[in-house]
């Protein structure tokens, strides 16, 4: 990238420029090269070793004498003026110049009379409407005659202004308008008077100048203590010393002023002023509106006329505010000093800045930049105190009133007074430093900028597409972006200007040393508005004077006063933001970190070996005691797990008869009778199961005769400790349901009933997605029951028709259900009931539980390997027979058979004894004899279950089971490992890491334990929640902490309960994480104890504590919040301090997540949810605000996130705005520095491939109609606004959602107040129109990409609802599998819906997930690979938020961020609306490394340094 450097030749220094001498304060006479300026001050371009370059002069010889300087200037002019007129008379041409100024007021007031008169013709006024009733006012004197009449004039004047206004807006908003007129290319431009331009047309308003925010001096000046009567009397003596310095003749003429004024004001008390005519264009042709629009060219160029003529008439300027410095002029130094300064980059740098402000700010800088002068010259002055003081030492209106100078003097005095003489030196010389670095670094990129605004700006004036354009909008919209073009470039120049002015200021103020008093002029303003300036400042009368000198107001500010306008250095203070930047910085970064009470799992990132338990049996060796062989082999195979029918069928086998050999057949045989019997004790065939009891008899005896302390499987146990709790912990994050899988039947709750159900659906049933719907939806049905009864028209009960069709609803969805999966009531059906398919269910969940406890016990106590043995299911026969359709068919047929076959009738009575249990005790007969007939070859020489790590695969109706003892174990440890766990809910877990990558993680959580108040600016998917949750467990750990609240937006609750799962460590924290819970179940959370972190929704937590308030209040909710919107910040923080410990609720910690939607900002200055959230964080020691995006609007919402961590030093929002508000981004460095006080912000991004792109889409012919049609309804609307009518068809038409629901009688009302806001309306209607008109371009564009993409998942984001249900018939066309999310979700559907998209394990059941911004924050959906936004966001907190969504930790593809722009005019102004606001975006998420080594501070710490190295060296 090339460098523009601009240089100035030296012989081409600006005339008039000349070496002065001034006496900075340091003993010696200093030489300058100062250029004049055309406000009669001058400007030090050169000398001093450029030091000084930029600051502003003024040329007399001491500040003492400045008053009697602008005295005798005043004298001088008035000399002149006296002088002028007696040579004017001397010449003959004095009446002549009188004659002429009264002429061209003449001429003026006859031009606009042509003007209103040819107005009134095409608006149908008569000449009556237009005369002056002279007679009706003869009886008034000379003088109140006149004013009446102007007053006349100037009233029909604007009336007919606001013709022409009209007329304009009927051919700016009506293209077949323009065509009837017979406009056809319209030029940007124009200066011909008969020749319209697009600025005739439709001009584009000027860019307002002004302060940037509301001064509010009178408001500030009584909070101060000002009274109305201290203002009287105060600005009454100020006036009686003016009147006493004049001569007698000069008192009189002021009284006799006054006099005159109050009798025509008394004289026309009660006299009616004549009408005009009414200002009604809409009956106009398109001819007449083109004539009156020419008419308004007219009389703009008579305006310009008037002005130019009169240029030279009463012109005068205020004293400019700049330093007073001893100086004196040397001819000889010119020529001394020419030389020396040839070739000096710096001159020429600052001439050429000097020059090209000139061109673009025109003749006078001062006037056309001043207001950004003065954001650039704050901004200096505050970055100053923020780096020595740690804080705005200053406020922005010291600059405002006193100047850029005398507010350096202040705070130079601040520096002095506050610092060491050492500590003073080095933040002077360290000002000098970075003044002469930073000027000609900042001179260069003003410039570079500028020039490239203003080449844009003559591009777009000589573009083509500008100058033939006859389509209307689009040159206007041309026009709108030179202004604005220009405006920036203006912007950007002043507020460098201001910056270099007060940097130079800041020097020459440590250079001339501590002042005793500043004193600058205030130009014309009147007493009482220089008293309210003042006063404001928080000046008190003992600390200024003010006087009245040659017409000029002066303010003189004594020492006393200087300190009083700026605050002291706070030491503490400073101190507090160096140790957060240290924390910010990473200097107290630690490898390895985790924070006390977060779960360390170094194993899942290394090659870890499990443990492998011993295997215990034994090949089968057949002795001379075969009863006691067979022990001995049953028993070591029982000690090792292996299921009784496994050990059955090979003890059965022909291998076993084969080694005992065919000799000993029959005494085998009889061995297998004795310790294996096929038969009990009743002598009916029994199953394997039912020799499970004497096999572990044989293990106990086998395992025994081994020692060693080697136990069965069935006794194995395990050390209780947080290995073995996080091995339980790792089951079940993989199988939630586990929690509900160890309790006893009749100790299952409602939800662990559901759980099992629910696993049984999905691992059982194996139920297709369109069955889980239709389940779903029949559950919801069932549930929205209505009355079976009713009563009719005479009040008699009558069965209730929607109950009929209820039924009828209900009954077909079962049907379909029931004939289509294997559903519950079937299972239970086949089961013989549900006490036995819950029993079958929890047993097939136990086997995942224990099949991965072992897995990760093994691995985290390698040294003490447990056993996985197998066993079948309780109730596996009836379990095989529901899963086997044709099982399932037989069984019925021969339970059938078995029923008539066991029935036995007495009397015809069923016989006693249950059939069932006959059934059961049948098919107990059958398993035995099919055991019995097991296969001729043994299994003995496979592999034991436990001989690996991978266990062995299972039948359909085995499970794993880690013996009687540790399932016990187990399930006594559920109680406390399981209880945060949800079922169907499963949660993937990895290692956490905080260091590297992820230090940020650890940064956060230990600024959040040093500083207690943060605000957490983490780019969204940083792992914000990591940090919260971190934090609380940290503090928890060091003792500070017990309870925190964490208020989360609805979206993200439920991933909290899988984030806290994967970051705790296992049953160390009890967690109310509860989507859809009850307001009573969340307030029983709130008051137990023993719950150490309650997660809720912003809203929940809001509602709930009104609430509590109302029942404690013995009131209603709504009379609750307007009382809270009434208090103060303490009194609320009393108030929720209150509700709180009647309730006995307590809690250390309060942490906002997504936090940016509870700020007050400008327009919502008292929101409800920031009341209260604020209130409950001002009662909580640790408090933590956390958003991926925390300012989205302006700086106000800067200063509500500050409140709610410092509420006393951030108590005055105007002040704030009044440093910070003006322009945020120029004085990014200075706000960031007070934002180091609480704030962090940071990022952490995916390493992925990201590609961002913007997709033009050309507009479809139904919307481009439809524009059509809405540019004529706001020309009809805006035309009946101008007349004093009501367009309520145009309304309708324009916002067809206003009228919905409203009553036909209240439509005019309606119509009526949206024709108040057309502007508004109409970039609505446009949005309206581009993004959800059914003829969509956009919708047709994303279908041909996701056609592009398929194979892929994508997510896409549209605001409206309307255009949501658009894309999802859309995508559901392709074929996909769509899923939305709305505001109308329920924070559990919401997640239900996130899980079939992003699930935590599994494949996904979502192929496009559809979202409005309901969906924007916190969601995790890293499965997406591309996301598409369907509209331009409003903020670029929106914006980012929704790409953060595939975008964030987590992702593992290259992505793709899409937006798709519609190709109209109002699309681009919304982009570039998005790009602005982009840049608070990203000052705010900017990281604050390095924020002590640039700047002023850097410069100040380097001069530090510097001294430090020079003594040690001594």
């Amino acid at each position: 990238m090339k460098t523009l450097v601009l240089l100035v030749k030296a012989n081409s220094i600006p005339p008039g420029s000349h070496w002065i001498t001034i006496n900075s304060g340091e003993g010696k006479g200093q030489a300058v090269l100062i250029q004049p300026q055309p406000d009669g001050s001058a400007k030090v371009i050169g000398g001093a070793g450029g030091s000084l370059n930029h600051l502003k002069l003024r040329g007399v010889k001491s500040q003492s004498q400045y008053k009697e300087e602008a005295a005798s200037k005043q004298a001088d002019k008035s000399a002149k003026k006296k002088e002028q007129t007696k040579a004017d008379k001397a010449n003959g041409v004095h009446e002549a110049k009188e004659t002429a100024r009264k002429n061209i007021i003449t001429a003026k007031r006859e031009a606009e009379r042509s003007v209103i008169a040819d107005v009134g013709k095409k608006a149908g006024w008569s000449a009556k409407d237009m005369e002056f009733p002279e007679a009706d006012y003869a009886h008034l004197s000379e003088k109140a005659f006149n004013k009446v009449k102007a007053r006349h004039h100037a009233n029909l004047l604007a009336k007919a202004k606001d013709v022409i206004q009209q007329a304009r807006e009927k051919l700016v908003g009506d293209a077949s308008a323009r065509a009837d007129a017979g406009i056809g290319e319209v030029p940007m431009f124009s200066d011909k008077p008969d020749a319209l331009s697009v600025q005739d047309l439709a001009p584009v308003p000027k860019q307002s100048g002004g302060l940037g925010f509301n001064a509010d001096y009178k408001g500030r000046a009584e909070a101060k203590g000002l009274t109305d009567d201290a203002l009287a009397k105060e600005a009454h003596t100020f006036r009686q010393a003016g009147l006493a310095e004049l001569t007698d003749e000069q008192r009189k003429a002021a009284f006799a002023r006054g006099e005159a004024a109050d009798l025509i004001k008394k004289e026309l008390a009660g006299i009616k002023e004549p009408a005009a005519p009414n200002a009604d264009a809409s009956l106009l042709s398109a001819k007449d509106a083109l004539d009156l629009v020419k008419e308004g060219r007219r009389l703009s160029d008579i305006e310009k006329q008037v002005r130019a003529a009169n240029a030279d008439v009463d012109k005068s300027a205020a004293e400019p505010k700049a330093f007073v410095i001893e100086s004196s002029s040397d001819a000889d130094l010119d020529a001394k000093a020419r030389d020396a300064i040839v070739g000096d980059l710096r001159t020429t740098q600052t001439v050429a800045f000097l020059s090209e402000v000139g061109k673009i700010a025109g003749g006078n800088p001062e006037e056309t930049l001043g207001s950004h002068i003065g954001v650039g010259a704050y901004n200096s002055i505050n970055s100053l105190a923020l780096a020595v003081g740690g804080e705005a030492l200053v406020d922005r209106s010291v600059v405002d009133v006193l100047g850029i100078a005398g507010a350096a003097q202040v705070l130079a005095r601040r520096v002095r007074n506050d610092l060491s003489p050492e500590e003073a030196q080095h933040v002077a010389d360290g000002m000098q430093d970075f003044h002469v670095n930073h000027y000609m670094q900042t001179s260069t990129a003003a410039l570079k900028q500028a020039g490239k605004l203003t080449e844009a700006a003559k591009a777009i004036e000589l573009s083509d597409e500008a100058t033939t354009g006859a389509d209307l909008a689009l040159a206007q919209e041309l026009n709108s972006r030179r202004r604005a073009a220009v405006g920036d470039a203006q912007r950007i120049l002043g507020q460098a200007m201001g910056e270099m002015e007060a940097n130079a200021a800041l020097v020459m103020a440590f250079k001339q040393g501590k002042q005793d008093s500043v004193q600058v002029s205030l130009g014309k303003t009147n007493p009482e508005q220089a008293i309210k300036q003042v006063r404001a400042l928080g000046l008190q009368p003992e600390h200024y004077h003010l006087e009245k000198v040659a017409g000029d107001t002066f303010l003189t500010v004594n020492g006393d006063g200087m300190d009083a306008l700026a605050k002291p250095v706070d030491r503490d203070s400073l101190q507090q933001i160096r140790r957060n930047l240290s924390i910010i910085q990473g200097d107290q970064d630690e490898d390895n970190w985790l924070p006390m009470g977060v779960a360390n799992r170094p194993d899942m990132v290394m090659d870890v070996p499990s443990g492998v338990a011993p295997q215990l049996a034994k090949p089968f060796a057949p002795g001379k005691d075969l009863d006691q062989s067979l022990r001995d082999y049953i028993g070591g195979r029982a000690a090792d797990g292996d299921h009784a029918a496994d050990i059955l069928s090979d003890v059965q086998s022909a291998d076993f008869f084969n080694k005992v050999g065919s000799g000993r057949s029959d005494e085998y045989r009889d061995a297998l009778g004795k310790v294996a019997p096929l038969k009990g004790a009743d002598g009916k065939q029994q199953r394997a199961e039912a020799l499970a009891e004497t096999f572990d008899k044989y293990a106990d005896d086998y395992v025994g005769k081994l020692g060693g302390g080697r136990s069965t499987l069935n006794k194995q146990q395990f050390k209780v400790d947080q290995k073995s709790v996080d091995a339980l912990h790792r089951a079940l994050a993989e199988t939630p349901e586990g929690t509900a899988a160890y309790k006893q039947i009749g100790e299952l709750e409602h939800k662990d009933q559901s759980a099992l159900r629910e696993f049984f659906h999905r691992n059982v049933a194996k139920e297709s997605p369109d069955a889980a719907k239709l389940r779903g939806d029949l559950a919801k049905h069932t549930a929205a029951e209505p009355e079976k009864q009713t009563s009719d028209m005479f009040g008699d009960s009558v069965d209730n028709p929607e109950h009929k069709d209820w039924r009828a609803t209900r009954d077909d969805m079962a049907s379909k259900l029931e004939s289509g999966s294997l559903t519950w009531s079937k299972y239970v059906g086949a089961m013989g009931g549900n006490a036995k398919a819950y029993e079958s269910v929890q047993d097939m969940i136990r086997s995942k539980v224990a099949s991965k406890f072992v897995e990760a016990h093994n691995k985290l106590n390698p040294s003490a390997p447990m056993k996985l043995g197998t066993a079948v299911i309780r109730n596996n026969l009836d379990h095989l027979g529901a899963v086997d359709p044709e099982a399932s068919a037989a069984r019925m047929a021969k339970e059938k058979e078995l029923i008539d076959g066991l029935r036995n009738r007495t009397g015809g009575k069923y016989a006693a004894g249950s059939v069932s249990d006959k059934i059961s005790a049948e098919k107990e007969q059958q398993a035995a004899f099919e055991q019995s007939q097991m296969g001729f070859f043994s299994s003995e020489d496979a592999p034991s279950a436990n001989a690996g790590s991978e266990p062995a695969a299972l039948g359909s109706d085995e499970r794993h089971t880690l013996g009687h003892a540790a399932e016990r174990q187990i399930a006594g440890m559920m109680g406390v490992v399981g209880q945060n766990f949800k079922a169907g809910q499963p949660t993937k877990l990895w290692n956490v890491s905080m260091s590297g990558k992820y230090a940020p993680q650890q940064r956060a959580i230990k600024l959040i334990s040093a500083n207690k108040r943060v605000a957490l600016a983490a780019g969204a998917g940083s792992g914000k929640t990591n940090m919260m949750l971190g934090a609380h467990a940290q503090l928890s750990g060091e003792g500070k902490v017990k309870r925190s609240i964490m208020m989360v937006p609805s979206i993200v609750q439920g991933q909290f309960n899988g984030e806290a799962l994967r970051l705790l460590e296992p049953g160390k924290f009890k967690t109310h994480i509860q989507p859809g819970a009850s307001q009573a179940e969340r307030i029983a959370a709130y008051k137990d104890p023993e719950t150490h972190i309650c997660v809720m929704t912003h809203q929940s937590f809001r509602d709930d504590m009104i609430h509590m308030a109302a029942v404690q209040g013995g009131t209603d909710e709504e009379a609750v919040t307007k009382s809270i919107g009434s208090m103060s910040v303490s009194e609320r923080k009393d108030w929720a301090a209150g509700v709180m410990e009647k309730e006995g609720i307590h809690f250390d910690a309060s942490f906002v997540d997504e936090a940016h939607d509870t700020l007050n900002r400008a327009g919502k200055e008292n929101s409800g949810l920031s009341n209260v959230i604020e209130a409950v964080g001002h009662n909580t020691p640790y408090h933590v605000y956390a958003s991926g995006d925390p300012i989205k609007n302006d700086a106000s919402e800067v200063h509500s996130m500050l409140q709610k961590m410092d509420p006393e030093r951030y108590a005055d929002r105007a002040q704030f705005m009044r440093r910070y508000g003006a322009d945020t981004i120029a004085s990014k460095n200075a706000l960031k520095r007070e934002m180091a006080r609480y704030m962090f912000p940071t990022s952490i991004t995916p390493d992925v491939a990201v590609s961002r792109k913007e997709e033009s889409v050309p507009l479809s012919s139904g919307q481009h109609l439809a524009l059509g049609a809405l540019s004529k309804s706001l020309a009809a609307a805006r035309l009946a606004q101008r007349a004093g009518k009501v367009n309520v068809a145009a309304a309708k038409a324009i916002s067809p959602g206003s009228f919905e629901g409203v009553p036909e009688s209240e439509h005019e009302k309606v119509a009526g107040a949206l024709q108040k806001s057309l502007g508004i309306l109409k970039s609505s209607a446009i949005n309206r129109i581009i993004n959800c008109h059914p003829d969509n371009a956009k919708v047709a564009h994303a279908v041909e990409m996701v056609k592009a993409r398929d194979g892929k998942q994508g997510v896409i984001f549209a605001r409206n609802r309307e255009s949501v249900e658009q894309y999802k018939a859309a995508m559901e066309k392709l074929g996909k599998k769509v899923v939305t999310i709305t505001g109308s979700d329920s924070a559990k559907e919401k997640d239900a819906k996130r899980r079939l998209f992003n699930p935590e394990s599994g494949a996904a059941k979502a192929d496009i997930l559809i979202a409005s911004d309901a969906g924007a924050v916190g969601m995790n959906l890293q499965s997406g690979q591309y996301l598409i936004q369907h509209d331009i966001s409003q903020t670029a907190k929106t914006h980012s938020q929704r790409n953060a969504r595939i975008n964030r930790i987590g992702q593992k593809n290259g992505i793709e961020l899409i937006d798709l722009v519609g190709d109209h005019p109002e699309e681009k102004r919304s982009r570039d609306r998005l790009a602005k606001k982009y840049a608070l975006k990203d000052m705010m998420a900017d990281p604050m490394d390095g924020l002590d080594d640039s700047g002023i501070a850097g410069a100040i710490s380097a001069r530090r340094m510097a001294a430090q190295n020079g003594e040690n060296s001594l």
